[in-house]
């Protein structure tokens, strides 16, 4: 009887925990949804230091955490005030204009491939695959031509540095679809994004052009279905 107890107050306990954890979580959700808010009211402002002000405490409060970031995102595609987009994106260019750009893994050259139904497409042919990278981890070989990574295929006549600024900005860590051709049978594999082990430093207009695409893909209305 003794025995039966403790298990029940031991599953009381974990019930109660889980609530409470529960709580404080919803609470922080509750706290972060009305600072945001009023820095929204303050980014809106006809005084340049109170709008200043709000885009500063805003990056600050934003920081490392994914899910603010997260929420800034959702936050800018929904706001219609030209002056508060203008200072979110200067926002996300702070954030995410400096990041480590991602790295696949592979030296290719790219080239037209004719499929086994006669489609014309243009892939990346893997010259080499970087050992200790994601490509190399994910299983692509040396002789796969690449079709689609991350649900992006290639247009005809693609320059290989459109490839390298898509690549560079994927988020480091983010695991993507890629889409292939091995001995000329598709393939769907799943590859880690991952940091250059030997990067080059990206050039100001690398950087700008890595950030603009990434912002065009934010800012781009959802299809409809």
């Amino acid at each position: 009887m003794m025995v039966v107890n403790i298990f029940l107050k031991a599953i009381f306990a974990v019930i109660l925990c889980s609530l409470m954890g529960f709580s404080l979580l919803t609470k922080g959700h509750a706290e972060d949804e009305e600072l945001l808010s009023d820095l929204l009211v303050e980014l809106r402002s006809d005084e340049f230091t109170k709008r200043h002000e709000a885009q500063t405490t805003l990056l600050q409060w934003v920081g490392v955490a994914a899910e603010r970031r997260a929420i800034l995102k959702r936050t800018y595609q929904e706001q219609s005030d030209p002056e508060s987009r203008l200072r979110l994106k200067a926002i996300f260019e702070e954030l995410f204009g400096g990041l480590r750009p991602g790295f696949l893994g592979v030296r290719f050259r790219m080239g037209p491939f004719e499929t086994k139904e006669g489609k014309k497409i243009e892939v990346m042919n893997v010259s080499q695959v970087i050992p200790e990278t994601g490509a190399s981890r994910g299983g692509i070989k040396r002789g796969d031509l690449i079709a689609e990574i991350a649900g992006k295929g290639f247009a005809v006549g693609v320059q290989q540095e459109d490839i390298g600024v898509m690549i560079r900005q994927l988020p480091i860590d983010e695991k993507v679809i890629v889409k292939l051709y091995r001995e000329r049978k598709p393939l769907t594999i799943r590859i880690r994004i991952t940091e250059n082990p030997n990067p080059e430093p990206l050039t100001e207009r690398q950087r700008k052009q890595a950030f603009e695409t990434w912002f065009k893909g934010l800012s781009a209305e959802p299809e409809e279905d």
